[in-house]
């Protein structure tokens, strides 16, 4: 998926959202991490990487039991 497909699924792109950098569970984590304490709207997280998505959930998963 690309941000061009977002607008077919009438999904608007919004590139302040964007983070890049390594592939790996541990920036998953940290970006993940990043937008949850900056408060930005977003209803869902497309990750390049099944190992960046790993560290994005686990960071969902800290993130609602407060640990």
């Amino acid at each position: 998926m690309t941000p061009a497909t977002l607008p077919a699924l009438q999904v608007p792109f919004d590139g302040a959202l964007v983070r890049t950098g390594a592939f790996s569970r541990g920036f998953g984590h940290r970006r993940k991490t990043g937008l949850l304490a900056e408060g930005p709207d977003f209803t869902a997280l497309l990750a390049a990487s099944d190992i960046v998505a790993a560290g994005a959930a686990q960071a969902a998963v800290r993130g609602r039991s407060g640990r």
